[in-house]
């Protein structure tokens, strides 16, 4: 685990811009994160988001999801809210969209994420 947290790459500039469409430039567009999450989004909504609907219903309570080296909550999204390339690029393109969920959660489901970047959470 040591290894991947000296690998990655910091962004602490980036997250404290003052302009959030720099973030999704500089690291979900030129970096093809948003192409991961589309990738990651298709499997999940196909795959994940049934099972994860079925396990929250025979508990009858929300499910924990514990994102580890998170990217800005933005691999949360892709499994929580079914997030696609469409929606990051909508959720991303202003000041006032980026602070806003415009996708309901898929299932009832509390998120925690661990990110390097101390400003990212």
């Amino acid at each position: 685990m040591s290894d991947l947290l000296k690998n990655k790459e910091d962004m602490t500039d980036v997250y404290t811009y003052k302009d959030c469409t720099k973030y999704y430039n500089q690291l979900m567009k030129e970096k093809h994160m948003v192409d991961r999450c589309e990738a990651a989004a298709k499997y999940s909504e196909k795959y994940l988001t049934p099972m994860f609907k079925s396990w929250a219903a025979q508990m009858g309570k929300q499910l924990l999801f514990v994102d580890l080296l998170s990217c800005y909550g933005n691999d949360t999204l892709v499994h929580t809210n079914a997030f696609y390339k469409a929606d990051f690029e909508r959720m991303w393109s202003s000041e006032e969209t980026c602070y806003r969920l415009h996708k309901p959660r898929q299932f009832p489901v509390k998120t925690f994420a661990a990110d390097k970047s101390e400003p990212a959470l």
